[in-house]
């Protein structure tokens, strides 16, 4: 029922809020399953027998509204929204004869003008999106009609499931389509899902088979009619059972039911469905089924539309607002009762002058004058809640983001990429990160693969110019008398001798050039009872990489264009890309009709015309044209096959059930793909079942992680570690360990032998598994993966090398000057991991390492942080405070600190107990993976054998949170690196760390970071080699890492500062407004009159006063983007919030309640005992109001442009006087009481009223420019500080303040030696420098500590 509600929801996403309530009053039950049939076998009924109309058609509908419901669902929406609530509560008010303060026609005007304005953009947007729908839907497609003879042409809105349907090269698919016929030999095709998830790579599909034997797929084809060439689909009459709709792109399953016998069923999985969007490349023609259409396709189910996040300057705007309405709520009490203790006064109400009291009315009771005022006063003080606010922000935003799109400082020339900003409402929170979370592979580094180390029966070959060394290995690598295997008996007495030695260590290293010759003599001297060259046949052939012809040929093109000199010939011909015909070479599986020997015939015709087609073309391919025709998802297995090319097992062609592969000695050898086990997470691994092409045995070839692989080894024969296999076994281990410590990602290889019967049997288990449609499928599958992948024989370990990206160590290190904690989540090997943290910056060598290594059980792991936290604590600087296990807040950061966690420990540490898991709130634990974590008991589980562990939490380490533990011990740390994390578990460790009330920021570039970036505050997706899934789940999106420095600590900082002065100049702006009529109530008996007409009250913050905080917040600079750049430590300011603080609110407030009085008062004693009216009083105090805002937004701005004198200049000339001058000098008698009539001319031509100007101006803004400039002056802010230095002459040039910023606590902001100069400065070391902190180490013996000492000795020496 979870899953079906789920569904129902992924359907009902892009449904009108009518038809979601309509869903969710009458829905229905959905089966697990649905049928579909070919819809050509109900063209002779009526409409409405056809079963697949139940299901949606392939209407596209974008659009939110109709012409009918546009008013009443826009007007809906925008009421969600508490502020325009408020205010049609507040015109309601007006209209109440005993309560209104405005005159009815002006009222409404303010939220009116908002709501259409708002309007006004939905509907633009709205047409937008129905002209796009509208060209979607118009669009012809080719259609297959049995009463019409054929394929017809039709328009796309008119497909229903069941329809079949034909494309051609080049065009988009209209729907999420299955396909059944390819003009492909093959019977494949190629799209590119770009429109999808953006990845360019193509993506190869294929008609669907059935998992029959070789012997009997032949007859059973022939059975229905599958043999001839001529595709027919009226043959093809089979219904299909698929799973309903759902979201998810790289999921698909269902079945083809042939006939009756459930045995007979053929299975379809996403490797058969091209989804809607996608665009059909390098095929000519094919021919498919609509299975999903409309609003059902996954891509409008993945249409999620824009993103919300709220900022952290948001809510404390928000919080804000708040007190505003406290203060309008005591304003108003406070007039209502004075105005009822002012009425109770009179002794005869009916004196009252003015005002319509009657003696004796109930209505003319001084509580319920009170009682009338208050409402009244809500009237009049509404401007108190801004309602400009949230859109002048949203306004500004748009402002910001544009900047930072067109930054040229962002863009990168390789890439031809800029920014992107998708989420408009969190730039400000890009100058408030706190904590970093990046991946590795593709982020820090290039994520361009390539082979450098490969060891092979216990050699370590290397690339002849590798700058690696192997500074930590010491065991030597002598040739060992081994076999190709672990298991087989040929000895390598023969093999190469060492080329050359590694500078720093006695380890042996042969350069790959002696194992290519080594590959080619196996060959040609005809070993065939082992496949030469086995661990590179498994490069070639586990993956998923496909053979373009056409790159290939564009790239020979292109080589011919730049050079004309002759390519040197490696062998291949683009004849043999085109095989001879076979069983599988039939382009496609269902619907072909049997003709006989004509069709035999026109089919061989068509073979030899595509062969002779090859011949014209019949040049030949370079390594390098091959290796540029390689297509694949992964940067890893294109990597791996172009490395398998170079060294002589040549991947040159590869089908859905065939590859061809170029062997030396053999030349193109064609190998039958029988089974394919895709990678997951889960297994960490890829195999396929392949018929060996030399041997013709079924073979299992595997490659993996070390931690994966290791595992499933066979037992070794011999429990002699003298043996060569026991010697083979470890110098691989040691060659993998020492390709990991120097960055390179590790991959082991290995293989089996499979039996015909056993092979058999797993394939029958495999069938049933795969065409059940019940909801623990995918854990059998998986169950009967791992019931194939054991006993293996490790082939040999790959090191790939990835180099990091340019800019990543000073990016790094200028984040962590900024005070930026940055944490990396990878799923590489721990050594590999902390190598390439290394070599990033991120940690020092200096560095203490904490390895909370404790993968066994949960009691390990909470007993090693016990241990952890209990030496922090023993081991303080001198002076410093004790942290106390209760409180978090005491903890700070020891920069000499660096944590490491494997995946194993990450399950115990972020996984809840068993006894909590129901109680806690489910935020981490629902993005944990890996399911629960195993608990052991035994030895040594109890805490209270643990004399050094504290007494925090259960008694049973099984029931013991971790977490809190876990997030204290991190959060000390200067580092932090979690190795083998699975997605879900970054994304748990973001959430984790978000429990603290910090602002995070996740960045990454693959599919395995989606989760961690949706789960920060800020998500980053880099747009890398790994496809864009990133990017589109991201809310800002880089071409590079480096990017990310100037994103954070320049535009990160100017967004902050700008909409936090916007901000509380607003504020400053509607209560400056709202106290000049309150004082005025003061003189009238808080009666609820105004003295200031109806139209100011209208335009003071909607036109005369908006223009400039406009402007400010767009283009205003306080500091240059060189001197933030270069002084990353001015980023700590906006970090801790220091622009917008309760108290810059509350002083704002003062200030504006001291400048209204001064505005009213002096005025008031102006035209004291004059003829002045209270109308032309008010003139002069809105005129006051309106040059004072304007000046005091002057005093905040940073910096100066044309565009800033412009709007401050033209505010108050246009927005006030021209207004004000025009509305006088038409309207005689608009609004009663008040006559405008000509009186803003009288009264500007009146020296008395310029006179109070200009004694109210400088005593209003006297307090604000006092506190600016000592502000500017004497402020030991470090933004104070760098806005007084900029100017100067010497850092014109050069921007580093390093040596004059001085931090708050006294000390400089030199920024990048931080960690070092911290260690030199600690009089008593924590733990001894460079030593690595485990469970080993916790108590060294003193052969440890010698051991130890050697090694710091010795990289000391390397070092020197």
């Amino acid at each position: 029922h979870f899953a079906r509600d789920q569904q129902r929801r992924e359907m009902s996403h892009n449904c009108t809020v009518f038809e979601r309530l309509y869903r969710r009053c009458f829905r229905k039950v959905l089966p697990e399953t649905r049928k579909i049939s070919p819809g050509f076998l109900f063209e002779d009924q009526l409409p409405t027998e056809n079963p697949n109309r139940a299901y949606s058609n392939n209407v596209v509908r974008t659009t939110k509204y109709t012409i009918l419901t546009f008013l009443p669902l826009n007007l809906w929406e925008q009421l969600h929204r508490y502020a325009n609530l408020y205010f049609i509560f507040i015109v309601i008010l007006n209209f109440m004869p005993d309560v209104s303060a405005y005159a009815k026609e002006l009222a409404p005007f303010p939220v009116v003008f908002v709501l259409s304005l708002t309007a006004v953009k939905d509907a633009v947007e709205d047409y937008q999106r129905y002209k796009a729908d509208k060209r979607v839907n118009k669009k012809k497609c080719i259609v297959y009609r049995k009463n019409e003879g054929g394929f017809v042409a039709d328009q796309c809105q008119n497909l229903l499931p069941g329809d079949i349907v034909r494309l051609t090269e080049e065009e988009i698919i209209p729907a999420d389509i299955l396909l059944l016929h390819s003009s492909d030999p093959a019977g494949i095709c190629y799209i590119e899902t770009s429109n999808l998830d953006g990845e360019t790579n193509l993506k190869q599909r294929g008609v669907a088979l059935p998992t029959e034997t070789r012997a009997g797929r032949r007859a059973s084809r022939r059975r229905r009619g599958l043999e001839a060439e001529a595709f027919n689909p009226a043959n093809f009459c089979y219904s299909l059972e698929v799973e309903q709709p759902h979201a998810e792109i790289n999921r698909f399953e269902g079945k083809i039911r042939v006939d009756d016998n459930e045995d007979h069923d053929v299975s379809i999985h996403a490797e058969n469905l091209m989804l809607r969007g996608c665009k059909l490349k390098n095929t000519e023609t094919i021919v498919g089924l609509v299975v999903y259409a409309g609003q059902e396709t996954k891509a409008s189910l993945n249409n999620q539309g824009a993103r919300f996040k709220r900022s952290k300057l948001e809510q404390q705007i928000n919080n804000s607002v708040v007190w505003c309405i406290v203060l309008l709520f005591i304003m108003c009490f406070c007039g209502a009762i004075a105005n009822g203790i002012w009425t109770a006064s009179f002794s005869n109400p009916s004196a009252v002058i003015f005002l319509a009291l009657v003696d004796g009315d109930s209505s003319s009771s001084p509580a319920m004058q009170a009682f009338i005022n208050f409402w009244t006063y809500v009237i009049i003080y509404q401007a108190m809640i801004p309602l400009g606010l949230y859109l002048t922000i949203e306004f500004v935003k748009m402002g910001q983001i544009m900047y930072i799109e067109h930054d040229m400082q962002l863009y990168d020339p390789v890439r031809k990429t800029m920014a992107e900003c998708k989420a408009w409402n969190i730039t400000e929170d890009l100058g408030q990160i706190q904590y970093v979370f990046c991946d590795k592979t593709g982020t820090l580094t290039e994520n361009e693969m390539v082979l450098k180390r490969c060891s092979i029966n216990g050699m370590d070959y290397a690339e002849g110019k590798s700058p690696i060394t192997n500074g930590t290995l010491n065991a030597a690598n002598a040739p060992v008398n081994g076999a190709a295997t672990l298991r087989s008996g040929k000895n390598h007495r023969d093999m190469s001798p060492v080329a050359f030695k590694s500078r720093d260590s006695t380890v042996q290293k042969i350069p790959m050039e002696r194992l290519q010759r080594k590959v080619g003599q196996a060959a040609g001297a005809g070993e065939s009872g082992q496949p030469p060259g086995g661990l590179f046949l498994v490069l070639a052939l586990c993956n998923s990489v496909l053979v373009s012809v056409r790159k290939a040929q564009a790239a020979a093109t292109a080589s011919d264009d730049v050079t004309s000199t002759p390519r040197a010939p490696s062998g291949i011909q683009m004849s043999d890309l085109i095989g001879d015909d076979d069983e599988d070479n039939n382009g496609g599986g269902f619907g072909r009709q049997d003709d006989g020997p004509e069709a035999a015939t026109s089919l061989r015709r068509e073979r030899r015309e595509a062969r002779r087609r090859q011949r014209r073309a019949n040049q030949e391919l370079t390594d390098q044209e091959l290796q540029a025709a390689y297509i694949s998802d992964s940067p890893d297995e294109a990597a791996l096959v172009s490395a398998a090319c170079r060294l002589g097992v040549k991947l040159v062609q590869r089908g859905p059930h065939r590859c061809v592969v170029w062997l030396p000695g053999h030349g193109p050898v064609r190998v039958r793909l029988l089974h394919t086990l895709p990678f997951d997470s889960e297994r960490k691994r890829m195999s396929v079942v392949v018929r060996h092409p030399l041997t013709k045995e079924l073979t299992l070839l595997t490659k993996g992680a070390d931690s994966a692989i290791l595992s499933l080894l066979e037992a070794p024969q011999s429990n002699d570690p003298k043996s060569d296999e026991a010697k083979i076994r470890c110098h691989t281990e040691l060659h993998l360990k020492s390709y990991a410590n120097h960055g390179l990602r590790t991959l082991c290889l290995a293989s089996r032998t499979l039996g015909s019967e056993e092979y058999a049997d797993w394939l029958a288990q495999h069938r049933r598994a795969d065409q059940s449609m019940s909801a623990g499928r995918g854990a059998a599958l998986k169950r009967l993966a791992c019931l194939l992948e054991r006993d293996l024989q490790l082939l040999g370990v790959a090191g790939i090398e990835d180099r990091l990206q340019e800019g990543v160590q000073d990016t790094i290190a200028s984040l962590r000057d900024a005070g930026m904690s940055v944490w990396v989540l990878t799923g590489d090997k721990q050594e590999t991991a902390l190598q390439v943290a290394l070599e990033a910056k991120l940690r020092s060598s200096r560095q203490t390492l904490l390895c909370l290594n404790a993968s066994e059980s949960r009691a390990d792991c909470r007993r090693l942080l016990n241990r952890f936290l209990d030496k922090l604590r023993r081991y303080r600087p001198p002076g410093a405070p004790e942290v106390s296990s209760e409180n978090k807040s005491s903890s700070r950061i020891r920069p000499e600190l660096a944590l490491v966690v494997d995946g194993d420990t990450l399950k115990h540490c972020l996984n809840k107990p068993k006894w909590r898991r129901a109680a806690v709130n489910a935020d981490v634990s629902n993005t944990v993976g890996g399911g629960e974590a195993t608990f052991r008991s035994g030895a040594g589980t109890s805490r209270s054998n643990d004399t050094t562990a504290p007494a925090v939490g259960s008694d049973d380490p099984e029931q013991d949170d971790l977490r809190p533990d876990f997030l204290r011990l991190a959060e000390q740390c200067g580092s932090v690196i979690c190795c083998r994390a699975a997605p879900r578990q970054k994304a748990a460790v973001v959430s984790l760390v978000k429990t603290k009330g910090v602002r995070t920021l996740a960045i990454g570039d693959g599919a395995n970071d989606v989760n961690m970036i949706q789960t920060a505050d800020v998500g980053v997706g880099i747009s890398g080699q790994e496809g864009m899934q990133a990017v589109m789940a991201a809310d800002f999106a880089l071409a590079r890492f480096r990017f990310l420095k100037r994103l954070l600590l320049v535009h990160g900082h100017w967004c902050y500062d700008r909409l936090a002065r916007l901000a509380l100049l607003l504020f400053y702006k509607n209560t400056l407004y709202c106290f000049l009529l309150f004082w005025y109530q003061v003189f009238n008996g808080f009666s609820g009159q105004v003295n200031i007409g109806q139209i100011y009250q209208l335009f003071f913050n909607l036109v005369m006063t908006s223009l400039p905080p406009l402007v400010m917040g767009i283009l205003d600079k306080h500091i240059r983007a060189d001197v933030l750049m270069a002084n990353p430590v001015l980023y700590r300011d906006p970090m801790d919030s220091k622009g917008y603080q309760a108290s810059h609110f509350w002083y704002n407030i003062s200030d504006s309640v001291w400048q209204s009085l001064v505005m009213f008062m002096v005025p008031y004693f102006v035209i004291a005992d004059s003829d002045w009216d209270i109308f032309s009083f008010g003139d002069m105090v809105i005129g006051a109001a309106v040059i004072t805002s304007v000046l005091h937004n002057a005093i905040e701005v940073k910096g100066w442009m044309l565009v800033h004198w412009f709007s401050f200049v033209g505010s108050p000339i246009v927005g006030w006087i021209l207004i004000a001058m025009c509305f006088s000098a038409i309207c005689t008698n608009c609004l009663h009481p008040e006559n405008p009539y000509y009186q803003i001319i009288r009264n500007l031509s009146n020296p008395v009223f310029w006179l109070a100007q200009a004694v109210v101006i400088p005593l209003a803004l006297a307090p604000r420019a006092i506190y600016r400039a000592m502000d500017n002056t004497l402020s030991s802010s470090l933004t104070a500080q760098a806005m007084r230095l900029q100017n100067e002459p010497r850092y014109q040039a050069n921007a580093d303040m390093s040596k004059e910023l001085r931090l708050p606590n006294g000390g400089f902001g030199i920024g990048e030696h931080d960690i070092n100069r911290s260690m030199r400065m600690r009089s008593t070391p924590l733990l001894p420098r460079g030593s690595v902190l485990d469970t080993t180490l916790l108590e060294p013996s003193e052969q440890q500590q010698q051991q130890q000492q050697q090694q710091q000795h010795q990289s000391r020496k390397q070092e020197s």
